[in-house]
């Protein structure tokens, strides 16, 4: 899982690629847990995937991103500065 640019301004460009076919679900979370945004959430074939996000709304901090599909959980963490 890529996000571009890191640190986030307003808008960010998250990508990922899973190589089997999956449910998945793409959040953030602010870093005591709450869920803040849900991004992607069904099921899709084997490939590569781009949400362009409008972060715009979201106050200035460090969250999480998670990235769940039915074989692997992806962690990063995200810097939103406005």
């Amino acid at each position: 899982m890529k996000v571009s640019p890191n640190p986030i301004t307003a808008h960010t460009v998250i990508s990922y690629t899973i190589p089997f076919a999956s449910d998945v679900l793409l959040r953030l979370f602010s870093v005591d847990g709450r869920l803040i945004k849900t991004i992607d959430n069904g099921y899709r074939p084997a490939g590569k995937y781009t949400h362009r996000v409008d972060a715009s709304e979201i106050p200035g901090g460090i969250y999480i991103l998670i990235l769940e599909t039915d074989r692997e959980n992806i962690t990063e963490k995200v810097i939103l500065i406005h």
